[in-house]
């Protein structure tokens, strides 16, 4: 039988309990009748036993999980490792391509003059110095001053760009224009002492420059194809030079996002990147099947539906410059977990309503079961809200649960209800002197009864279950 008071199991035959010390009625069955909830109480011992058991469980479920998310880690980290490797490389063959095209760019030869045309003859100092020059004697008081062209200049200025170019050239090789040619000048004077009919020679003939016709004729026409081949190549590599100074431009120190890792629900959604580099501009390249729209405080991505009953993941690679920024993006066929905000609601007997927050990387939600005094509604990848009925009976406990696939969640509901081992009265009969108010006494020498302790002797005493508030 079970011990009234501890409700241990003690033998039929002792009168006191051998736990807890107190008396057991001598009519049980008379007892057992009035107090039914004798037969359902369970020993505090076999409670905190099955208490044990339950945290033993979670904490093997802990331990378990905290495996699983290590694993997902480190498979994260091994795939980052990768994708910034194939970053590396690729940045390298880029650098190796611009600086082949900067050296084309400055290796194109320059146009070659066109074939017939004969550079200017330039004349040298002996053709241009005087030939004689008399030793001053006596009878030589006549002045002469004779005249010779000064040499041409090597270099002259471009009238187009303001650039010097060679004097012999035809083209200015800055700007691709018509350079003039002229061999003009002052003279150099000379005053000598020459003999009285000395006849001054003849200077040298200052060489013509040939006359090109641009408008027309042979050599017009090759001037203008030189011209154009020039244009084209100066502005081919113009434009070279412009997008690589472009492309260098944005020299980002640094690129974050606010997350490494976007999971989407098996009906996909709206998920949004906040972006932070100090570069002028960042590109996104991101999974085929996420639409991307850049905002301005960083990036909006939408995923649609999934139809299969496999994950999806890939990796968005955000960059600015040099500097890249990866994000693992992950879409759930099913949820690999689900997490209350709440593992029990305790509710009063009125009514009322709970704000249920959900924890999971899943969000196709189901109501598996959920019991008859309880309602859920607004149900969301978020959560949901949960309405409890007013309770007029006695205490009682639910549970609901919500899947998602294979996996589910549990939250149990405990409402408050009238007490069953007092009634709502809060009061029941001592159950130490069963209601007489006192307690039997005895020793090696003589027995004697005595006020009741528990009652003060008057046999009711408050209820243990309850606390005395009538409500469990």
């Amino acid at each position: 039988m079970k011990c009234i008071s501890c409700y241990r199991e003690i033998k039929d035959t002792l009168k006191f309990c051998n736990y807890c010390g107190t008396k057991q009625p001598a009519d049980r069955a008379a007892y057992e009748l009035e107090h039914p909830e004798l037969a359902d109480a369970m020993p505090e011992e076999e409670v905190k036993t099955l208490l044990e058991e339950q945290e033993r469980q979670r904490q093997e479920e802990e331990r378990r999980r905290q495996e699983l998310e290590e694993q997902q880690r480190l498979e994260k980290q091994r795939r980052l490792e990768e994708q910034q490797r194939l970053e590396e490389q690729r940045r390298l063959e880029e650098q190796q391509w611009m600086e082949q095209q900067q050296q084309q760019v400055i290796d194109i030869p320059m146009q070659e003059v066109p074939e017939g045309y004969a550079q200017p003859v330039i004349p040298s100092q002996s053709d241009i110095a005087p030939h004689v020059t008399p030793t001053p004697s006596d009878g030589m008081s006549t002045e002469l001053v004779v005249s010779s062209p000064r040499m041409a200049a090597t270099t002259k200025q471009c009238f187009e760009c303001g650039q010097m170019v060679p004097a012999n050239s035809l083209v200015c090789p800055n700007c691709g224009a018509p350079v003039q040619q002229s061999y003009g000048g002052s003279h150099t004077e000379i005053t000598q002492m020459v003999p009285q009919g000395y006849q001054q020679p003849k200077p040298a003939a200052t060489p013509q420059q040939p006359v090109i016709n641009i408008q027309s004729g042979t050599s017009g026409g090759n001037n203008k194809k030189i011209l154009i081949a020039i244009a084209a190549v100066l502005a081919v590599g113009i434009l070279g030079i412009l997008g690589y100074f472009l492309i260098q431009r944005n020299k980002a120190t640094y690129i974050n996002t606010d997350t490494k890792s976007l999971y989407f629900s098996r009906k996909g959604g709206d998920k949004s990147l906040n972006v932070s580099t100090d570069g002028n501009y960042f590109d996104v390249d991101a999974p085929k099947w996420l639409t991307v729209n850049k905002t301005e405080s960083g990036i909006s991505f939408n995923c649609g539906a999934l139809d299969g009953n496999v994950d999806r993941s890939g990796v968005i690679i955000i960059k600015s410059g040099s500097q890249t920024c990866h994000v693992d993006v992950v879409q759930r066929a099913y949820a690999t977990f689900i997490r209350f905000s709440e593992e029990t609601v305790e509710q009063g007997r009125d009514a009322g309503d709970h704000n249920i927050t959900i924890d999971s990387d899943g969000g196709d939600f189901q109501i598996a079961s959920s019991p008859d005094y309880c309602t859920i509604s607004n149900l969301t990848d978020q959560g949901f809200t949960l309405h409890v009925d007013y309770n007029s009976g006695k205490h009682r406990d639910g549970t609901i649960k919500i899947t998602d696939g294979k996996n589910e969640a549990t939250l149990t509901v405990s409402q408050k209800g009238v007490c069953g081992s007092c009634g709502g009265n809060g009061k029941v009969t001592c159950s130490k002197c069963y209601g007489t108010g006192e307690v039997y006494k005895e020793d090696y020498w003589d027995w004697w009864y005595e006020t009741c302790s528990r009652c003060g002797g008057d046999g009711i005493a408050s209820c243990s279950k309850c606390g005395g508030s009538g409500i469990r």
